[in-house]
């Protein structure tokens, strides 16, 4: 293998050396212990002088380290290669450093050796004594689940613990690059975790490219039966039986009665009560919860952008405009507005519905719902290699995707003379959808 060593090797922090791989984001880091470590440069995590498109977020750990001097054991959910473990390190006698990507923790080990370090998806929870503060920067909008995420972290902290969270803050020019999924308004992060067990202290940063909230730890008893209730209302939708939906009820009865009160959770069990509606295919009980949901949580763009769809489903198409824009005015870098907004204006077959969707898109890139209609936008326009630029971006994610999604790929490829791409793709929807007769007919017309 042919290897140099990269023009900033010989970092004094962590006395490692970057020696390059056969791949241009292949890495091996050399520390002075002998050890070393196989890495990839990416968007995913920041490595110490190592220049990337993933940001350097040293300074929030400082503020932390300043801000709550005196803690026992604490924290770092989503370390990365532990450029902030380090500063913790140096503060805490206790430091527990959580991440899933395997490579960035055997870095992090070298890097910040003082530190406990433990490979673990913490969407699934952490396995270890409270702790009584943590961190989380730069890893919520790189979950599949934030909600999933800050539920887990949640029940891994004291009652009390101190949380210092930085997200990348939403813009519609954003251009986000895999692993990250998702930016963040001011409104929807306060809104995540206040109903994920945590009460909010402040804002520390507002206006940068960074937001930056301190919140602590809080037992108000009733995140867990919002999280019990969501689980309900979405197996109900997975099984449509009438126990599944049943058991849903009763668990939203629970949510609502706990909920009086607190505007924040209220709007949650409406909005779970709109899908239930939904389920049981009453339009009025529906539009009722959501309109519900709409006058209690002002600040919320989600009961609009529903109510959007609503109205595209019976075909009140201007109203559905009318409730997109309404929901585009309380955040307008809401994903689920912003589709909205796009399913409207499609609909009314506005010449710029490229544009809606291009702006949707680029506040959920890894959607694939989203990325097909924007793909659809494009070849309506005869730009295919757009389409397919779209789709790759969505599959550089990783994530299970659908036969839908590859059947319309493999078209695009076959119309921009990619025959033998298109036959992969259609070979992969026929392997997940054998018996669709629009695969069927993908694969007789390609010969495959």
């Amino acid at each position: 293998m042919h290897s140099f060593s990269n023009p900033t090797q010989g970092t004094p922090e962590g006395n490692v050396t970057y020696v390059r791989g056969t791949d241009p984001d292949d890495f091996w880091a050399h520390f002075r212990s002998g050890a070393s470590v196989s890495i990839v440069r990416g968007r995913g995590c920041h490595y110490p002088r190592l220049p990337s498109a993933a940001p350097s977020t040293r300074a929030y750990y400082e503020l932390f380290a300043k801000r709550f001097p005196h803690l026992g054991r604490v924290l770092d959910a989503g370390c990365g290669a532990g450029v902030g473990t380090r500063v913790l390190t140096r503060q805490y006698r206790k430091v527990l450093a959580v991440d899933s990507d395997p490579k960035a923790l055997a870095f992090c080990r070298e890097f910040a050796r003082h530190a406990e370090t433990l490979q673990v998806d913490i969407e699934g929870g952490v396995q270890r004594e409270p702790c009584s503060g943590a961190i989380a920067v730069d890893v919520l909008g790189q979950t599949q689940d934030p909600r999933r995420f800050m539920r887990s972290l949640r029940r891994a902290l004291l009652e009390g613990a101190p949380l210092l969270v930085a997200e990348a803050r939403a813009e519609l020019t954003q251009r986000l690059e895999a692993p990250a999924r998702r930016a963040f308004s001011s409104l929807e992060l306060a809104r995540l975790l206040e109903v994920s067990g945590f009460r909010f202290a402040e804002w520390v940063l507002e206006d940068s490219s960074f937001l930056v909230c301190a919140v602590t730890a809080h037992e108000d008893g009733v995140w867990q039966i919002l999280e019990s209730a969501e689980r309900a209302v979405a197996d109900a939708e997975h099984k449509r039986t009438t126990s599944s939906i049943q058991r849903a009820a009763r668990q939203l009865d629970e949510l609502s009665s706990k909920a009086e009160g607190l505007a924040h959770y209220q709007t949650e069990a409406l909005l779970l009560e709109a899908r239930l509606g939904w389920l049981e295919r009453s339009g009025d009980r529906t539009a009722e919860a959501l309109l519900s949901a709409q006058r209690i949580g002002s600040g919320d763009a989600r009961a609009s952008a529903r109510l959007s769809d609503l109205m595209l489903e019976v075909g009140a198409v201007g109203d559905a405009l009318e409730l997109a824009l309404s929901a585009l005015r309380v955040d307008p870098t809401h994903p689920e507005a912003a589709g909205a907004f796009a399913r409207a204006v499609t609909k009314l077959g506005h010449h710029d519905a490229f544009g809606a969707w291009r702006a949707a898109h680029a506040l959920s890139p890894s959607d694939p719902t989203v990325a097909s209609a924007l793909a659809e936008a494009a070849a309506s326009r005869g730009d295919t290699g757009f389409g397919i630029q779209v789709f790759r971006q969505v599959r550089s994610y990783g994530d299970r995707l659908p036969a839908d999604f590859c059947l319309a790929l493999a078209w695009m490829l076959e119309a921009e003379g990619k025959t033998a791409d298109a036959r992969i793709e259609a070979r992969i929807a026929r392997a997940l959808a054998p018996k669709d007769p629009e695969v069927q007919a993908l694969c007789v017309h390609l010969g495959c």
